[in-house]
């Protein structure tokens, strides 16, 4: 429930207006028997006799479980209702919290999917220690909170709070003009990150090259994308994956394998394991793409369709078996791919998809102006994948994302924009890897640099 609960926050963070985006506010509360969410809309609820955990918005977009998820849970309803309460506190005190907003929404979303994930392994309930444990963290998060709008707005010594925010406090919430009250910003839940070559960046290290792309642009990228090729026996960089998860960035591990035939012989069982331990020592979520790109000319040569979704099913049983428990399969095809008719290079997509039950992030690898092919719009090259996810039930994430410098920088930059709009209005894509390389970096021009950067506010990003 943990995704579906942060799909409907980013419905509702990114709308800018509840009166001409009433479709957009709804909560999605529970899953029902046939895997798919179960809705609440503000302008009604909608219930399942199947599901005994439901949010009724009709009077409050954030409204608590309901009642009779209180009598069945009361411990775990203890705990959702306390971080609920710290999420409505946090929004009215949205800017004065110091600049610390995304990060404390970030401790209170880990709580809530924590929550939830104890509930799936402990049958649906949680004990008494995951209980006290989490209400000690609620209490740490309200500590922060407190400390940060004391300190932001001089009621205090940066420890504690004489008014503690909430909807009726002083100084809570953004003022409009006129004295209205507007909806917070975009608070940076969504994953903006990058590729980035070492020796552009003037270094070697391939993680002292995202932090040099990080103090140029004045952010902090989300997410790194690494290689590693068992073609030309390249394991993943470990260190770089310990030291972007200790920078405070999630690696993306981009892994080619050997052809897929190999790997159901279980001849790639050895680099597999070398594979599985360097994961399992990251000691941080890594994002895994296993063989990116797979519908694309250049790489069906490894194996058909069903001979890639095989593998990647011997990939996953294999990853859990040897108690790898922190990453997300992410499948990135070529955005082309899943267009009707499908490029004469490319295969479609749906051959290769491996099913729900293997899949955390369906995704794309999408570029404008590809080998010559012009302008396109961000919708052009992204709809057709995020409908795909859609019906899937599943979050959406551009693996690589990129402009090619050869229509011009003024173009370029009109593209960055476009794409921040587009990323505003679809909540469902939840990250984004930039091909900062080549004729795709965004230092082409100043332009196309200040166009990046500018995404990154407006989405909420964090300053480096």
């Amino acid at each position: 429930m943990a995704h579906f609960e942060q799909l409907s926050d980013k419905f509702n963070d990114r709308s800018n207006d509840r009166a001409s985006n009433p479709d957009l506010y709804f909560n999605i509360h529970d899953i029902g028997p046939n895997g798919k969410a179960i809705l609440s809309w503000s302008a009604g609820t909608e219930k399942n006799d199947d599901d005994l955990q439901y949010i009724d918005l009709s009077a409050n977009p954030y409204s608590h479980q309901s009642e009779e998820f209180d009598k069945l849970h009361p411990w775990r309803a203890e705990v959702l209702d306390g971080a609920e309460d710290l999420r409505q506190e946090m929004r009215s005190a949205a800017g004065h919290l110091n600049g610390h907003y995304a990060d404390i929404r970030k401790d209170i979303l880990a709580i809530k999917n924590d929550e939830e994930r104890f509930a799936r392994e402990n049958g649906g309930e949680i004990t008494a220690e995951q209980k006290a444990s989490l209400l000690r963290r609620e209490k740490e998060v309200e500590q922060e909170l407190h400390a940060q709008y004391a300190a932001d707005n001089g009621t205090g010594n940066g420890h504690g709070h004489q008014n503690p925010p909430g909807d009726d406090s002083p100084g809570g919430g953004t003022t409009a003009p006129g004295g209205g009250t507007t909806q917070p910003p975009y608070d940076g839940n969504f994953m903006l990150g990058t590729t980035v070559i070492p020796g552009d960046m003037g270094t070697r290290d391939y993680h002292q090259a995202l932090v040099n792309f990080d103090a140029r642009t004045s952010i902090h990228s989300d997410v790194h994308d690494i290689y590693a090729n068992e073609n030309l026996g390249k394991v993943p960089d470990l260190a770089t994956m310990q030291k972007d998860i200790a920078y405070g960035t999630t690696p993306m591990l981009s892994l080619r394998t050997i052809d897929y035939k190999d790997v159901l012989s279980g001849k790639a069982d050895e680099y597999l394991k070398l594979v599985a331990d360097d994961l399992k020592a990251a000691n941080g979520e890594v994002l895994l793409r296993p063989n990116w790109e797979m519908d694309g000319s250049k790489n069906q040569q490894f194996g058909t369709a069903e001979e890639f979704k095989a593998s990647w099913k011997y990939m996953h049983d294999f990853m859990e078996k040897q108690g790898v428990t922190n990453i997300k399969w992410v499948f990135t095809p070529n955005a082309g791919a899943y267009d009707v008719p499908t490029p004469s290079w490319a295969k479609p997509a749906r051959d290769y998809y491996p099913g729900n039950d293997y899949v955390d992030y369906i995704g794309s690898d999408g570029y404008c102006g590809l080998a010559g092919a012009g302008y396109q719009s961000p919708e052009q090259v992204f709809q057709s994948g995020v409908d795909f996810a859609n019906e899937q039930g599943k979050p959406f994430f551009i693996g690589e994302a990129g402009v090619s410098s050869t229509l011009g920088a003024a173009t370029d930059a009109k593209y960055i924009r476009e794409l921040t709009q587009y990323l505003k209005t679809h909540p469902e894509i939840v990250g984004m890897a930039w091909f900062s390389e080549n004729e795709n970096s965004i230092f082409t021009s100043a332009e196309e640099e200040a166009a990046f950067i500018q995404m990154e506010k407006d989405l909420g990003g964090r300053s480096s």
